[in-house]
């Protein structure tokens, strides 16, 4: 049986979907009060429910609406969403402004417990010094970081066949096996 768990980084909106589910999870986060921390809020928390690592509600930056989950400095947003089979659609929206240093990840775990073990199933590397995301597990795949605007960041899940495609932007940028049990700690 495989488990989708899910950890959020740099993101506007999330929404997860199974095709054969008629309730999907959406969060606009506009539930939530500007500048509120949202670790225990909406199945959110920080790393190994680690309120430091969580992150807060903004309005900087939103997709629609006027709240949005600011991801900086050390946070690890984490949702974890449990799902046996089927095929799942993760969507996330993106903000990143110019001007960034640094590396920031978007992942999808298939393996999640507070304080281990975890097992990655995508990790998307956004090198902000090259302007290059990375799909880490595709292969290398790699594609043009967009500055100063939102941006989808799209998952289709095939639990059943071991899959997984990603896209940025609207552009396919890898498919590879959703669980290789590769990288885990």
């Amino acid at each position: 049986m495989r488990n989708l768990r899910v950890v959020v980084v740099l993101l506007a909106i999330v929404s997860v979907s199974s095709v054969a589910s008629a309730s999907p999870f959406m969060d606009d986060f506009e539930s939530y009060a500007a500048g509120s921390a949202l670790h225990g809020q909406g199945g959110w928390k920080g790393w190994d429910n680690d309120p430091v690592l969580g992150a807060p509600a903004s309005s900087v930056q939103a997709n629609s609406g006027s709240i949005s989950a600011e991801i900086g400095g050390d946070a690890d947003l984490v949702h974890e969403f449990d799902f046996a089979g089927g095929n799942l659609e993760l969507s996330a929206m993106q903000y990143i402004p110019d001007g960034g240093i640094g590396q920031s990840y978007f992942l999808l775990l298939n393996t999640y417990n507070d304080g281990g073990p975890y097992d990655w199933s995508v990790q998307l590397n956004f090198d902000l010094g090259t302007g290059i995301v990375t799909s880490d597990f595709g292969g290398g795949a790699t594609a043009n970081i967009v500055y100063g605007q939102r941006v989808e960041l799209k998952f289709d899940i095939d639990l059943d066949n071991d899959a997984v495609d990603e896209y940025y932007n609207g552009t396919l940028i890898s498919t590879h096996e959703w669980d290789d049990s590769g990288f885990a700690y």
